[in-house]
């Protein structure tokens, strides 16, 4: 009787053991902000480099706005984010009839920022996935970009093409700190990115990030 009462309670250690293994919570969503919000590295906006007065806001603070990720077992990763890859100032020189019969035509300056955003998918695998504390992944890019100008002028402009692929990849570390249970983390990334069909279709970036672990499931 003794050794049956036993068995029937290793069996039942056994069973609840399965079952949490069963339940285990392998899903981790967690939200993800940027420290700096600059584009390429090598563009900069007209806030930077000239001094024409613009009255509308810099559109590349958009990399302010926060990316979410899906994280599974703490090795594969997708994460999805709105990003602004470049705003490049430009120039556009238009010809008026001048006013007074026999002159040249007066030439007008207008300017304004072509901006290039980014909705992508990251997809990631993390290398140091058995610590809790750090995280080194490689990650893969796709995404769609678009291209639209902003700033004051006196005719709409056009894109021919403002829709356009990008493909590229990421190399990320963090640190998530043991104090808030593993939860918020300090980072690092660099990324490469190509888009096509672009005049100058190749970005580079390097950011600073702070991410929070929301929930597990």
């Amino acid at each position: 009787m003794k050794k049956a009462l036993v068995l029937l309670v290793a069996l039942f250690i056994c069973g609840v053991a399965i079952s949490q293994e069963g339940n285990e919570k392998k899903f981790t969503f967690s939200i993800q902000e940027s420290l700096l919000p600059f584009g390429d590295i090598t563009y900069f906006t007209d806030n930077f480099y000239h001094d024409i007065e613009v009255n509308y806001p810099n559109d590349i603070y958009l990399n302010y706005l926060p990316s979410f990720e899906l994280d599974y077992d703490n090795k594969f990763s997708a994460r999805l984010r709105f990003n602004v890859l470049k705003a490049e100032f430009m120039t556009r020189f238009i010809s008026q009839k001048s006013f007074f019969p026999g002159d040249e035509n007066d030439i007008i300056i207008e300017y304004f920022d072509e901006i290039t955003t980014s909705t992508s998918l990251v997809l990631g695998y993390n290398f140091l996935n058995k610590s809790k504390a750090h995280r080194l992944k490689a990650s893969a890019i796709l995404g769609a970009a678009y291209i639209y100008p902003k700033g004051a002028v006196s005719e709409p402009i056009r894109i021919r093409d403002p829709w356009h692929f990008q493909v590229g990849g990421e190399l990320s570390y963090q640190y998530f700190l043991p104090s808030t249970n593993y939860r918020l983390g300090l980072g690092a990334s660099c990324e490469f990115s190509y888009v096509n069909g672009l005049y100058s279709p190749y970005f580079l970036n390097f950011n600073l990030n702070v991410s929070y672990k929301l929930f597990n499931f």
